[in-house]
């Protein structure tokens, strides 16, 4: 029997403050820097599976996207000047998980390097900024299933932004 999976990589929001962060992205304290990073993934709860031997419904997939904003009377999104990078802390590896990556030529084309996705990012790497201030990574593999071999349907994500000074504004 095969099994789909539901997965929702994240929401967070964080600042230059300290900022605590529960398990599942939750904030416990509002943000108060003059910097707030704010995260999404833009398809939320989505498919996938762990036999891709006879058929694909959607391959590990995720798209990840922040905004930089600087707090001001009038807020600035920011496009440059800051690295913002993102990771899946108890999700690090996905090829163990799935028979994706032995399937991708016969379903996609391509042979692909263990846990890197479609668009060629891995599960951890840096953003790409647009000139409206949008940073994006699509393609990431992450699969409902934590590095122990739990099930966790709602992984959490990980942005780090750094700054001028390399202050990080996590």
């Amino acid at each position: 029997m095969r099994r789909t999976w539901p997965v929702v990589v994240f929401v967070a929001t964080a600042a230059v403050a300290t900022l605590s962060v529960s398990q599942h992205g939750s904030a416990v304290l509002p943000p108060t820097g003059p910097y707030v990073v704010v995260t999404y993934n833009d398809l939320g709860m989505h498919c996938t599976q762990e036999d891709f031997s006879e058929m694909c419904i959607l391959p590990p997939y995720n798209t990840f996207r922040a905004q930089v904003i600087r707090r001001a009377e009038e807020p600035v999104l920011l496009s440059s000047g800051v690295t913002v990078k993102y990771s899946v802390p108890n999700n690090t590896r996905s090829s163990d998980k799935t028979n994706f990556w032995k399937y991708a030529p016969q379903l996609f084309g391509v042979t692909l390097p263990p846990d890197v996705g479609l668009t060629g990012h891995a599960l951890s790497g840096s953003m790409i900024a647009d000139a409206a201030g949008l940073f994006t990574v699509t393609g990431v593999p992450v699969v409902p299933t934590d590095d122990a071999g739990r099930l966790d349907p709602y992984p959490v994500g990980l942005v780090t932004v750094t700054g001028p000074l390399g202050s990080t504004l996590t």
